[in-house]
C-alpha cells in the first residue's frame, strides 16, 4: 500500500483550517476540515477557530471519501449531504437578480445554515446530536484500487449548482498524476475564475487537503 498527501491553505500566508492524519504504521487516515468561524475569532497566536477545531478534531465538515474500484467505477462513501447547495443556489439567484443588500442576505443565510447544524447536517461541535450523522461501515479492499480522502476544497467545481459535482476528470487526473494532479487542476480552475462567475461559489479559493491511498493489487 502506498500513500501520499497534500495539505495547504488557499493562500501561502494564511492559516490552513484543514489538517490530516496519515499514520501508515497503524493504517489510520483522516482529513479534517475545520469550519470557518463566523465571528472572525483568532486566539493569541493568531490561529482561527477553524484551525483550532480541525487540530483537536472537534469540528469536522465536508470531508469526502472517494472509493475507486478495480472495474473503473467509483463511489462516495456515506450518505450524500450537500448542505452548501442552498447557498450556491442563492448566489446564483443574486448573480442574475442584483440587489443592494446582497451581502446582508448572504450572511443571514450563512448564519441560519450554521444554526441548522446537527439538525440537517452533521457538525462536530460537542453536541451529542452530531453522532447520528457519522457515517461508518466496511468495504472489501480486494475490490478497490484507490481510496482518496479530501476536504471540500477539492470537490469538482460546477457551472450550475443545480447539478451535482462529477468526478470523472478528478479520477482520471488522480490515476495519472496522483494528488498533485488533482490539486493543480482545482487551483487552475480557481485561478481562471477569481470573480466566481463561471463556477458559482462563495470564495475564490479554499484550503486543500487530500490523502491518496493506492492499494496493493
Amino acid at each position: 500500500m502506498k500513500t501520499t498527501y497534500i495539505t495547504e491553505p488557499y493562500e501561502s500566508l494564511k492559516i490552513n483550517e484543514d489538517t490530516v492524519v496519515c499514520d501508515n504504521e497503524n493504517q489510520v487516515y483522516a482529513v479534517f476540515d475545520g469550519a470557518t468561524s463566523l465571528s472572525g475569532f483568532k486566539d493569541k497566536n493568531g490561529y482561527s477557530g477553524g484551525y483550532i477545531a480541525a487540530n483537536i478534531a472537534k469540528q469536522i465538515s465536508d470531508s469526502i471519501i472517494l472509493m475507486i474500484y478495480k472495474d473503473g467505477s467509483h463511489k462516495i462513501f456515506g450518505e450524500k449531504r450537500n448542505h452548501d447547495q442552498g447557498l450556491m443556489l442563492l448566489l446564483k439567484d443574486l448573480k442574475h437578480r442584483p440587489v443592494d443588500n446582497a451581502k446582508e442576505i448572504i450572511m443571514k443565510y450563512v448564519f441560519d445554515l450554521r444554526n441548522r447544524s446537527n439538525i440537517d447536517y452533521g457538525f462536530l461541535n460537542g453536541e451529542s446530536e452530531a453522532a447520528k450523522f457519522i457515517a461508518h461501515g466496511r468495504v472489501k479492499l480486494s475490490e478497490l484500487s484507490y481510496i482518496v480522502l479530501f476536504s471540500d476544497g477539492l470537490i469538482p467545481l460546477v457551472n450550475d449548482p443545480e447539478f451535482d459535482p462529477q468526478y470523472d476528470e478528478f479520477i482520471k487526473l488522480y490515476t495519472q498524476s496522483g494528488v498533485e494532479g488533482v490539486k493543480d487542476w482545482i487551483r487552475n480552475l480557481e485561478n481562471s475564475d477569481t470573480d466566481c462567475n463561471k463556477f458559482i461559489r462563495y470564495k475564490a479559493h479554499d484550503d486543500i487537503s487530500i490523502i491518496g491511498i493506492t492499494l496493493n493489487s
